[in-house]
C-alpha cells in the first residue's frame, strides 16, 4: 500500500487479487473466505498487515468497559488504506454470508461506519446511519436513511469487548421498529460479548479472536515472548463482562425491594400475589358498563385503564365507586390522560375541573413533549394528597403505525423517567428501553389473534410482549372486550402473560 510495494497489487476482484511474494513472483491474494494449503492463511496476512500499520498496539489502554488492557486494536487507521479497508469489509461480510437474513445494515458509530459503507456499496445492501446524538437542526433525526419498520437489520462493528456498543445500536434500531438479530465483527476480545448479546437475542458472527491475533503475531515473530505471555496472561485472567438486564431477569419480589416509588412497590406486590401482569384497557363508554366489567374481571387484573373523557355518563360518584372496586379487588386505576400541556394547565386538568382526576386515579400517563416542567407540575399536585399513593407513566413509544415519536425523543423521555423516578413509575413502550429493575414497562397493543385494527394499531401476542419486547405489564383491550366470553378471554390473557413472565425469569 502506501509504504510497501509488495502490497500495491492488492485487487478486490476475486480473479485478479494478487500480491508479490518474497521471491518476486505473483500469486492470488485470497479473502478469508478462501484457503489454500501450504500458503500463509488469508487471516494471517490480514493480521500481519494490520500490525504493520500499527493497528495492533501494546501498552496500557483503558477500554470502554473500564478494563485496563495491555493490547488494543485501533482499526480506524485502515480508512487511510482504501484497498485494505475493502479487504477487511469483504472478510467480515463473508463471515456472515449465507447465515444472516438482512434487508439493511447499520454500522456502530463511528469506527464501523466506513466498514458498513464499503459492504453496502460492494454488496448493494441498503444502509442506515445512527448518530450518537440527534441533530439539532434540519430533520433532527438520530437515524438516517430509508428506515422501514419490520425490516431485518444486521449491525456491523470492528471490535467487540462486552458488546455494549452493539446493544446500544440494536436497541435504538429496535425502538424504530427494525428487527435486529445479528451482528458482524472483525475481532472478538473475548470479554463476554457473545454471551451478553445472545441474552438480548443477537447472534455474534466474528472473523477472529484476540487470542488468534496474538498467536499469529507470535508465530511470525512480530512480538516478543514477553509481550505474548503478558497478553495471554491478561486474557486468561479476565472475567466475562456482563450487562445482564436485571429488570428482565429479576422476579417481582426481587424488584420491589429496589423500587424508589411506593406505588411501584405496591403494583409489583399485587402482580406477585395475584399472579397477573394484565392491565385491562376498559374502553367502554358508559359507567354503567364499566362497573360490572371491573367487578367481574377485577380478580384477574393488576390494573384497569380508563379514558374518563369518553364516558358519556361520567360523574365523580361513579369514579369513587370505581376506586372502591379497585380497593376491593386489589388493583390500580390507570387514567390514560396523556397530559401534554404546559405546567399551569395540567395542574388544573389533574386536580380540578369536572373530572378531578387526582382524587380517584392512582396512575396517569404523560406525553413528555413539554419537557420536565410538566412532570414537576403534576408531582406538586400529587404531593398535596400524598405522593406515595399517586404516580405517573411517561409515553416513550406508541403501538400505532406511523407515529411521529423518534428514537431521540424516546431516549430523552427515558432520561426523564430515570431523573423523576420518585414520581414516575415507568414508561409506555413497545421495546425494552432500560435495565433498571425499579422501573416498569407498560406495553399496549397486545392481542392473541388480531394483527391490526385497520386504523394503525399494531398488535403483538402476550408472549412476544413479555419475552421479546420486555413488557412488565401487558395492556389488553379489544381482545377481551370483543370476546364472546370476556371472563374466559381475560383468564387466557392473564395466564399467557404470567407464564411468559415466569419463563423470562427462569432464563435468568
Amino acid at each position: 500500500l502506501q509504504d510497501s510495494s509488495k502490497y500495491e497489487q492488492y485487487r478486490l476482484e476475486p480473479h485478479h487479487r494478487k500480491v508479490i511474494t518474497r521471491t518476486g513472483k505473483f500469486r492470488p491474494m485470497l479473502s478469508v473466505c478462501e484457503s489454500v494449503d501450504a500458503m500463509p492463511s488469508p487471516l494471517e496476512e490480514l493480521i500481519t498487515r494490520l500490525h504493520e500499520l500499527s493497528a495492533v498496539k501494546f501498552g496500557k489502554f483503558t477500554l470502554k468497559s473500564g478494563i485496563e488492557s495491555p493490547v488494543y486494536l485501533d482499526l480506524r487507521v485502515i480508512i487511510s488504506y482504501p484497498k485494505l479497508l475493502a479487504i477487511v469489509a469483504e472478510t467480515m461480510w463473508c463471515q456472515g454470508q449465507g447465515k444472516i437474513p438482512c434487508d439493511v445494515i447499520c454500522g456502530v458509530p463511528y469506527a464501523a461506519l466506513p466498514l458498513a459503507t464499503v459492504i453496502s456499496v460492494n454488496k448493494n445492501i441498503p444502509m442506515l446511519i445512527i448518530r450518537k446524538e440527534s441533530k439539532g437542526h434540519g430533520t433532527k433525526k438520530q437515524i438516517e436513511g430509508n428506515l422501514v419498520q419490520g425490516q431485518t437489520c444486521a449491525v456491523i462493528e470492528d471490535v467487540i469487548s462486552s458488546g455494549s456498543s452493539i446493544l446500544e445500536t440494536a436497541l435504538a434500531l429496535r425502538a424504530e421498529g427494525l428487527i435486529v438479530n445479528d451482528a458482524i465483527v472483525l475481532l472478538d476480545r473475548g470479554h463476554g460479548g457473545t454471551e451478553n448479546l445472545a441474552a438480548e437475542g443477537i447472534t455474534l458472527h466474528s472473523v477472529c479472536t484476540l487470542h488468534q491475533v496474538l498467536e499469529i503475531l507470535a508465530r511470525k515473530h512480530l512480538i516478543t515472548n514477553e509481550i505474548f505471555d503478558q497478553s495471554m496472561t491478561f486474557l486468561s485472567s479476565q472475567q466475562m463482562i456482563s450487562f445482564v438486564n436485571e429488570r428482565l431477569q429479576q422476579t417481582y419480589g426481587e424488584r420491589k425491594r429496589v423500587c424508589h416509588h411506593p406505588l411501584s412497590k405496591r403494583l409489583l406486590s399485587v402482580m406477585e400475589k395475584k399472579k397477573t401482569n394484565l392491565c385491562l384497557s376498559a374502553d367502554v363508554f358508559m359507567c354503567e358498563e364499566l362497573m360490572p366489567l371491573v367487578r367481574d374481571l377485577g380478580p384477574l387484573l393488576c390494573m384497569v385503564k380508563v379514558h374518563a373523557d369518553t364516558l358519556k355518563d361520567f360523574s365523580l360518584e361513579s369514579m369513587n365507586e370505581l376506586a372502591a372496586l379497585a380497593h376491593e379487588h386489589d388493583l390500580l386505576i390507570f387514567e390514560d390522560r396523556k397530559f401534554s400541556d404546559i405546567g399551569s394547565t395540567v395542574k388544573e386538568q389533574y386536580s380540578g375541573g369536572l373530572m378531578n382526576i387526582r382524587t380517584w386515579a392512582d396512575v396517569v400517563t404523560i406525553h413528555p413533549i413539554p419537557g420536565p416542567a410538566i412532570i414537576e407540575a403534576l408531582k406538586t399536585k400529587a404531593a398535596e394528597i400524598g405522593s406515595d399513593c399517586r404516580g405517573a407513566i411517561l409515553v416513550a413509544q406508541m403501538s400505532s403505525a406511523g407515529n411521529f415519536i423518534s428514537s431521540s425523543y424516546t431516549t430523552r423521555a427515558m432520561e426523564l423517567v430515570e431523573e423523576h423516578s420518585d414520581y414516575v413509575m415507568g414508561y409506555i413502550g413497545t421495546s425494552s428501553l432500560t435495565g433498571n429493575p425499579s422501573l416498569l414497562q407498560f406495553t399496549p397493543g397486545v392481542s392473541l389473534g388480531d394483527s391490526g385494527d385497520g386504523l394503525g394499531q399494531v398488535y403483538m401476542s402476550p408472549r412476544e410482549a413479555v419475552l421479546e419486547k420486555g413488557a412488565d405489564v401487558i395492556i389488553v383491550g379489544r381482545g377481551i372486550l370483543k370476546a364472546p366470553d370476556r371472563k374466559a378471554a381475560c383468564q387466557q390473557y392473564r395466564d399467557a402473560g404470567f407464564q411468559a413472565y415466569l419463563e423470562r425469569c427462569s432464563h435468568g
